[in-house]
């Protein structure tokens, strides 16, 4: 009775062909290269290879492989009751921790509260600034029509001039054409 082959009996490797070109004879059978050996060899060398069997039973005092990985990772999760020297130490730390984050707090709220107050002082100097810019626009039109009405009194003082003069030459000419 011959069994029948198995995988690992029929993953013998035979030698690779040439490149693209299998030998071939005219009737269509492979030609041996010479890298290969003859087939009657590669038979042989097919039966003395092992036929594997069904995989030895493991012991039963020893767990499967999964049941090893399981049992590590539950040990691992496996927690002990905690030292109370050790709890007190971690509480003392809490609590020093929790003070300086209310005190950090604290400050937080005061330098909030500083910021707030810088900044609707900086809002209040803008409105002030905004309050000089128009008075200065005022200013500079009160000046501009200051301006113009001094060189409005220059025109009309030396306008008044001229009709003074005007008017005295006027009356000389008439004084001199009354004397004469």
């Amino acid at each position: 009775m011959q069994e029948a082959p198995t995988k690992a009996s029929t993953s013998v490797e035979l030698a690779p062909e040439s490149v693209g070109q299998p030998h071939l004879q005219s009737d269509g059978t492979r030609n041996p290269t010479p890298a290969e050996p003859p087939i009657e060899a590669r038979q042989a060398a097919r039966s003395l290879l092992p036929v594997p069997t069904e995989a030895e039973p493991r012991p039963e005092d020893r767990p499967s492989f999964w049941r090893r990985i399981q049992l590590k990772r539950s040990q691992q999760r496996v927690t002990l009751a905690p030292d109370p020297a050790k709890t007190a130490a971690v509480l003392e730390r809490l609590v020093a921790i929790e003070q300086k984050l209310e005190r950090a707090e604290k400050t937080f709220e005061m330098r909030t509260d500083q910021l707030e107050q810088s900044l609707t002082r900086l809002w209040e100097l803008e409105e002030q600034l905004g309050q000089l810019s128009e008075l200065q626009d005022q200013l500079s039109r009160l000046h501009d029509g200051q301006t113009e009405l001094a060189q409005r009194m220059r025109t009309l003082g030396l306008s008044v001039l001229l009709l003074a003069l005007l008017a005295a030459v006027a009356a000389g000419a008439a004084a001199v054409a009354v004397l004469l």
